[in-house]
């Protein structure tokens, strides 16, 4: 019973596999964009050692885009995978993608809880306390 269930679902993403792919690819240009961006703003806007609520309201933005991205990768992931799920297991490509996947959502999490809450907070950019987070 439980094979027979398994093939209908298998076949069902197998046919979705395209669609999933594209969309994979789009999810991953769109979060790789919006992270390069923010970068790249991040270093312009500190020059002069603060934030205006622009500036924020940027980087804030382009940080829901990566979150966003970060999300439609994973769900996108998720039916590719389960088009062949013996497959990808027995992948060391897939399982290193994996791997960076988890690296790039912790760091994620680490830079959107410690370093962004401090990062709003008078004094950033140069109180001494807030030289590690600075380093982060």
């Amino acid at each position: 019973m439980i094979s027979s269930f398994h093939m209908p679902s298998t076949e069902f993403f197998m046919s979705v596999k395209t669609i999933s792919t594209v969309l994979h690819v789009l999810a991953a240009v769109c979060a790789m964009g919006a992270a390069f961006s923010a970068d790249i703003l991040f270093h312009f806007f500190i020059a002069d050692r603060k934030l205006s609520q622009a500036e924020v309201r940027t980087l804030s933005i382009l940080s829901r885009t990566v979150w966003y991205g970060l999300l439609a990768l994973t769900v996108t992931g998720v039916a590719i995978f389960l088009s062949n799920p013996a497959g990808y297991l027995a992948s060391v490509k897939f399982l290193a993608k994996m791997t960076i996947m988890a690296v790039l959502i912790l760091n994620g999490v680490i830079l959107d809880r410690y370093v962004q809450t401090r990062l709003l907070g008078k004094g950033f950019f140069t109180a001494p306390q807030q030289a590690f987070a600075r380093r982060v």
